[in-house]
């Protein structure tokens, strides 16, 4: 019998030959159910029950009927609840051969209802939902004992959670539930043992509407701005941030991160026409945070260092004197206005301490030598007077002063770069060249910076046999300038070596006896014995008492001078034309006047033909002065509204001559159009500096101011802005003095820079009131 049982002998339901002991003889309800995929006995061995008997078929169920089953639900899907039902039941079958094969086999619904296998579907939490979005990953079913004993997944494995993010990736969108997701795939790889570094380089965050690898990213709110224009940050310290460092994202910015920074600002942002506004702020933000730690290593040739033009610059170039830091202003305008390759940074504390850092030189420390242009001459200041520069110049001719310079200059030579001190003799020599000292309108420097040659204002040119000073302020500002020239005198080319060793200069200068230059040389350990035993007896005090003013009102007159605004030139471009009203009278409105007495009347301007004559450089005489003590002859009163009209009449008829006068001119010079560059100021702007402007033969402005009287002298009203006007233009500044102007024939004359005829004895200047200070009630 058992022979018989092992083989072929039997039919099964099918009328196929197999052998009893693979036939299963199921009651009949399992029968039905199992009948495609098991081997019953036929109706001729069911009629047979002996046989059937001996034959000793199984009555149950095992794992290969199950497994058997399963496979055969791809062919009947609607089968696959009342399977599972099956299997809910028989949980005794599921043995761990058989539930790793069914695990394999498409034979659970999923809730979107297709078949899915055990291990690729997740239990149906509220959570794997939201974390996984997708229904063909969740069973379908309730039975969470068969699904636990299927092994269904509690939670979303590693490999799910990085194909769902691969699908969002290559839809370019973000996951359904982030702050689920992360936390799951961070809680997944921990549970599967798996390395984070595996992780490190996958494009799995989702960062500023982008994947980006965990590497790749920063993730906190203290991320450098700078560093947040070139690397993706997250940030918050949510669930999200928590999860994207747990996988490998950094929390805080290093050089690797500065490093790329500064490459794009090298590549990306130097390709730009220009950076706007908002990367300048941004590289100059990026400067500050790197402070004294300056640039990373590797950066030498990147060009990420910004000028004030906004043109960057590389640090080898940086180090070889292209860019440097403003302590030049004037220069500086000089070669912004020349385009040169010189670039300058912008004088910032923010950046500060990372161009020190960087060993940045000052504009002045490249300028080199220079040479001095003189203008034209003019007088000293007020407080300079004549005793004051020969005490100077004897000061300068002593040789123990010579000795002294020499000695100071050659202890400073150490930190200054490039200073090589003249030797006694020399300084000697040129100090005993020194004859005079000179006051001029102007000075310039042309220096030779970055192959460009440009010319820039001084206030002090030294020129062998002579010191040349732009008139100083003050006695103060005068002594800082003769240190600078001493510097110059003992061997410093540059202004930065001039003006650090002038310092050092100053104190010689200061010293008001001989003793006082003995203790200040002892101090700087210069021995004075040896030279002191010369005999040469130095007269230092350049500040004796002797040289203050000699009464009152000298020092009031300084007082008034000192307050005047007389600082620099207006604007000397060449003028552009001005566009004109559509309807500009040529000749000024009388006013309307009172109806008694008769209004005062003038000829019709086309009446009036003015002629134009020289003047005489006639010495003018102070007028002389009055009495001290007593009363005036006579009752001042003020000016009725008559006088007052007329004066105003008589002023606009010669502001009218000479400005029609001008438009004759500039029309002869070949404007077609001369009302566009002859500006009759005063008649719109009554209370202006000036009554015309207009151009001269190369276009540039000059500034016209006309005093009118119906006699002959040539005493006037002087306002202070005039005259302060007068003192900044200099030689582009006209006095025009219309004489007899209420006829038909009135003459005018033009004295040109009448600032520069101030002490010459051409004019005179008369104290007609004084504004007093004095200390408060307080």
């Amino acid at each position: 019998m058992t022979a018989l049982r092992a083989n072929p002998v039997m039919k099964n339901q099918r009328g196929e030959w197999v052998a009893p002991s693979a036939m299963a003889h199921l009651k009949r309800p399992l029968a039905r159910l199992f009948d495609p995929v098991i081997d019953a006995p036929s109706k001729d061995l069911l009629a047979a029950p002996t046989l059937l008997s001996r034959l000793r078929l199984r009555e149950t169920l095992n794992g290969i009927d199950l497994i058997r089953y399963a496979h055969g639900l791809v062919d009947r899907p609607e089968m696959a609840e009342r399977f599972e039902k099956l299997l809910g039941a028989e949980l005794k079958l599921l043995t761990p051969a058989t539930v790793e094969a069914l695990r394999g086999i498409r034979c659970l619904k999923a809730k979107s209802g297709v078949l899915a296998t055990p291990a690729s579907l997740h239990l149906d939490t509220p959570t794997n939902r939201l974390c996984i979005g997708d229904n063909d990953r969740i069973v379908g079913g309730t039975d969470d004992i068969l699904y636990r004993k299927l092994k269904l997944k509690a939670a979303p494995d590693s490999e799910t959670l990085l194909d769902i993010l691969t699908f969002h990736r290559g839809e370019g969108t973000a996951p359904d539930r982030p702050d689920l997701l992360y936390p799951a795939l961070v809680e997944a790889i921990a549970r599967e043992r798996l390395s984070k570094a595996d992780l490190a380089d996958k494009r799995i965050c989702w960062v500023q509407n982008g994947y980006h690898a965990p590497a790749d990213i920063l993730v906190g709110p203290r991320i450098p701005a700078p560093i947040a224009e070139v690397v993706p940050v997250y940030r918050h310290t949510d669930e999200i941030g928590r999860a994207y460092q747990d996988l490998g994202a950094p929390f805080a910015s290093n050089d690797t991160h500065w490093v790329r920074f500064f490459r794009t600002v090298g590549t990306e942002w130097a390709a730009l026409p220009t950076l706007d506004q908002h990367r300048r702020r941004v590289l100059l933000e990026a400067y500050r945070l790197r402070g004294p730690l300056g640039l990373p290593t590797g950066l030498e040739d990147v060009r990420c260092l910004i000028d004030e033009r906004a043109r960057l610059f590389t640090l080898v170039e940086l180090r070889a004197g292209q860019l440097v830091e403003p302590d030049f202003s004037a220069l500086q305008d000089a070669l912004r206005v020349a385009d040169s390759k010189i670039g300058v940074i912008e004088s910032s504390d923010r950046s500060r301490a990372f161009y020190a850092s960087l060993g940045i030189k000052p504009l002045s420390a490249i300028a080199g030598a220079s040479t001095p242009i003189l203008g034209a001459p003019c007088r000293a200041p007020f407080w300079f007077k004549a005793k004051l520069g020969d005490r100077v110049i004897a000061m300068l001719h002593r040789p123990l002063f010579a000795w002294a310079l020499s000695e100071i200059a050659y202890r400073t030579r150490h930190g200054h770069a490039g200073f090589l001190p003249a030797d006694r003799a020399t300084i000697e020599a040129r100090l005993a060249a020194i004859r005079s000292i000179d006051f001029f309108q102007t000075l310039n420097r042309r220096y030779s910076v970055g192959g460009a040659s440009v010319l820039v204002p001084a206030q002090l040119a030294l020129d062998k046999v002579r010191l040349g000073l732009v008139p100083p302020k003050n006695k103060a500002v005068f002594q800082l300038l003769l240190a600078e020239a001493l510097a110059e005198i003992a061997g410093a080319t540059s202004v930065s070596t001039m003006r650090s060793i002038a310092h050092a200069f100053l104190p010689l200068l200061l010293c008001g006896t001989q003793e006082e230059l003995t203790d200040y040389l002892e101090m700087n350990g210069i021995p004075v014995r040896r030279q002191a035993e010369d005999g040469d007896e130095l007269d230092l005090n350049i500040n004796d008492d002797d040289d203050q003013p000699d009464d009152a009102e000298e020092l009031a007159i300084r007082q008034v001078f000192d307050d005047l605004n007389t600082e620099g030139p207006s604007n000397t471009e060449p003028v552009k034309p001005v566009d004109l009203p559509a309807q500009a009278p040529v000749t000024p409105s009388s006013p309307p006047t009172p109806p008694s007495p008769p209004p005062f009347q003038l000829p019709d301007l086309d009446e009036v033909s003015l002629t134009v004559v020289d003047i005489k450089g006639a010495t003018i005489e102070p007028r002389q002065q009055s009495q001290r003590s007593g009363g005036s002859g006579g009752v001042w009163l003020p000016p009725t509204p008559e006088e007052v009209a007329r004066a105003g009449k008589l002023g606009e008829r010669g502001e009218a001559l000479v400005y029609r006068m001008e438009l004759e001119r500039i029309r002869a010079m070949g404007y077609s159009e001369p009302e566009r560059y002859v500006i009759w100021t005063s008649r719109e702007q009554p209370g202006a500096d000036h009554d015309i402007r207009s151009i001269d033969a190369d276009g540039r402005p000059r500034w016209l101011e006309v005093k009118s009287t119906t006699g002959s002298d040539g005493r006037f009203e002087w306002s202070r802005q005039e005259f302060e006007k007068a003192m900044r233009e200099r030689e582009r500044y006209e006095l025009w003095r219309v004489y007899r102007v209420a006829e038909r024939s009135p003459t005018a004359k033009c004295f040109a820079n009448p600032a520069g005829l101030l002490g010459t004895g051409k004019i005179a200047l008369e104290l007609g009131g004084l504004r007093v200070n004095i200390e408060d009630m307080a």
